[in-house]
Formats: structure tokens, sequence, C-alpha cells
């Protein structure tokens, strides 16, 4: 037997609760939902854990149970204590300014079909407010001294936040998730991305020899490597499934109740199940195309229980050494990345998140130390070049010869 969800908005303690969340969210434009009596009776457990303040429970709900936090009113509550924020009510007074302002408007043409078409403009209008807000950190970063850069995808999970828990709730996520989780991806340029990207052929080696084996042949000889797992990586996947925003739901549970880098066991899980399409061709670009496509209705829990399962066989730390060994560059490194963070207390994330960003300013980074030793040498030979030139055309008297032999 199913009751719908309006029912326990209208009723009783989950009634009352409603009456005080955001007004402009996904009750205005999404189906209403239908719980069954044993999901309601989850849901209210989950309603209990965000009065106690239980983050540790809320977190084994959102990773270990089939439906997670079960219902768009729980997720409305819960994903903010997640992220550690207060969360608020109402809309953004100003549209901050930024430099990619016109990027983000061309994205957000394309973004929320899901909705009915009267509902895209005010949405779509929120969703803009949104990204400017978090990627201005609420005004205090200057348009001409931007230290996060929009990248095509941002918009993705944008979507899923403003349908979910309004314009200044999502925007104080948001703002959270781009110092945590989507940190790699602010600096702007691909280096960070491909840098995060490559733990995760050793990941799939690990879970699969046969499939890692036969890619390594492929796509890895190709240069194009773990290139197929980048949406997934940088937009939760909301982008494969932006028409299905239970799947979308379900992902961003998982994804805010783990530390970051369980977005490459994810991806990896998901990954293995493109196993038996992949091994049927051989050549990199097929490889590539089967294993891009991620079926339309995924067995999500299956993937969350194998990446847990993954990380339980070969945990974060182990997988960065496995890719990089002793000197991993600072995105991946364990002793400072963000991405080792999990959800704790609201005011301890933000400090431990702030900790972290200044030990990683201050820290050398390994990969860019490399390429700045290879520009010295390289700078070095061609001085070395032009003194040599120069002694030839003194010693020839003013004329160069060739032997034309």
């Amino acid at each position: 037997a199913t009751v719908s969800v309006l029912y326990c908005r209208s009723h009783g303690p989950m009634g009352k609760r409603q009456a005080k969340s955001n007004s402009i969210t996904q009750r205005d434009c999404l189906p209403a939902e239908c719980l069954s009596k044993a999901e309601m009776k989850t849901a209210r457990s989950i309603m209990r854990m965000v009065d106690d303040q239980n983050i540790e429970a809320i977190r084994d709900v959102a990773l270990k149970t089939k439906g997670g936090l079960i219902s768009r009113k729980c997720r409305s509550v819960a994903w903010p204590m997640l992220a550690g924020v207060e969360g608020g009510k109402g809309t953004i007074s100003k549209e901050y300014p930024h430099h990619e302002r016109i990027q983000i408007d061309l994205d957000l043409n394309r973004s929320l079909a899901i909705i009915p078409d009267c509902e895209r403009d005010k949405y779509r209008a929120s969703m803009r407010r949104m990204i400017l807000a978090a990627l201005t950190d609420f005004g205090t970063i200057p348009e001409d001294q931007p230290t996060r850069y929009y990248y095509q995808g941002l918009h993705d999970i944008s979507s899923v936040l403003v349908l979910i828990l309004g314009e200044m709730t999502g925007a104080q996520v948001l703002n959270r998730l781009l110092e945590w989780h989507l940190e790699p991806w602010m600096e702007g340029g691909s280096a960070r991305m491909k840098e995060v990207l490559r733990l995760v052929h050793p990941l799939l080696n690990h879970a699969d020899p046969e499939l890692g084996a036969a890619l390594s042949e492929t796509l890895c000889q190709n240069g194009m490597d773990s290139d197929y797992a980048l949406p997934w990586l940088i937009t939760w996947m909301t982008h494969n499934y932006s028409n299905r925003i239970d799947i979308c739901e379900r992902i961003v549970d998982f994804s805010l109740a783990s530390s970051p880098i369980m977005t490459v066991y994810l991806c990896v899980a998901a990954a293995l199940s493109r196993k038996d399409m992949a091994l049927e061709y051989d050549e990199a670009d097929m490889h590539y195309a089967m294993m891009s496509r991620i079926p339309p209705d995924p067995p999500l829990y299956e993937w969350i229980q194998n990446a847990l399962r993954l990380k339980s066989e070969l945990p974060p730390e182990k997988l960065v050494h496995m890719a990089y060994g002793t000197e991993p560059p600072r995105v991946v490194n364990p002793r400072i990345s963000p991405l080792f963070v999990s959800p704790v207390t609201p005011s301890a994330l933000g400090e431990i998140l702030s900790e972290r960003k200044l030990r990683s300013a201050t820290a050398p980074d390994k990969s860019a130390s490399v390429t700045s030793v290879k520009c010295k040498i390289l700078s070095i030979c061609v001085v070395a070049a032009a003194v040599a030139c120069k002694w030839y055309f003194s010693q020839s008297g003013g004329q160069f010869h060739f032997d034309t032999e």
C-alpha cells in the first residue's frame, strides 16, 4: 500500500515541519511522491535524526539503505545538515557579477527539461542567482580576481539543489560544495580534473582485472584513459540522468553523505556494469562509446553497495599510492585535499576545510614542481644553444657555412 506524500505534508508532525520550509522548491513543479507505510515510518525516523542533529545516523541511512533519505521533505532538511550549512528561506537579493555569465546563461537555457515549460523561466532565474552567488562566495570574491571558475556541468548539480532546497539554501549548499566536493573543478582548465580522473583506471583494474586489461590495451594506449568517466565525476551523474529526479536525488544522498573521493568509487561501480558490452569490441573508439553509456534505469543501490565494498578493499590512501606513488599532487593528497573530508558537525566541517585550504596553499605541488624543473632545463638548453651559435658566428667571420654535399 502506498500513501501520497502530500498527506504526510498536510497532517501530523511532518506537516508542521513542512509549513516552515522554503516556498520556492520542487513542490511547485514536480509530481507528488508516493511513499509506502514502511517508507513513511523511515521518513519520520529521519526527521527525528534531523531534530537530534544526529549526522552519523543520517549518513548511515543515506549510504546503507536502498531508498536513502527517502523523500524530498527529508532531503530538504538533511542535505544542508550534511553540507554543514544552516540553510535559509527566500531568494537571493541580487545577481553577483561574474566573468563567465554568458556561458552560464547558455547552459541554463538547456536545463530543467524535467519541469513544465511555464515554470522553467522562474527556476532558471533562481539557478542563475544561486550559481553566481556560489561562484563569488556571495560577493566576497571580486569579479576581476576570480578564484572560482564555472565549468559546464555545474548547472546540472545546481538544478537538483534548486528543485529540492530552494534558492537560498541551494546557494549555501552549492557554495560549500565549491570548497569541498567540487573544489578540484574550480581552478579552470582540465589539469586538476585529469589528476583526479587518473584514479579511475587503477581502481577499475583492481575491481576487474579482465576489463582493466582490455581498456589498457585500447583507451590507455590511445591517451583516452578514463575520459569516459569525466562527466560522471564532475556532475555526480546528474547530467546523465537529468530527466530522472529520483535517481539524481539518490546520488546526491550518497555524495553528500560521503567524502568527495567516493564519487570515484561510484563511477567505477557504474563502469563495471558496462563490462559485457565493452568486451564485445577491441577498438578504442568502441570501448569509449560502450563505457560512456550508462543504463537509463540503473541498479543504483547495487552501484552504491559496490562502491562501499571497493572502498573497504582498496581504501583511498592506497588507491592514491597505487596511482601516484609517494608524491601525489595536491588535489589527491590525502593529508591536505578536501576530497578526503567526510561530513562531520557543521562547525567542525568548516574549520577542517579552512585548515586544509591553508595547508594546500602552502604545500609544494609535486606536479607543478616537475613542470617547473622541465621548464628550467629547457631554458638552460636554449641559452646554451644561443651561446654556441654566437661563438660559431664569431669564429666564422660573421658568415654561416653549410656543407652542400
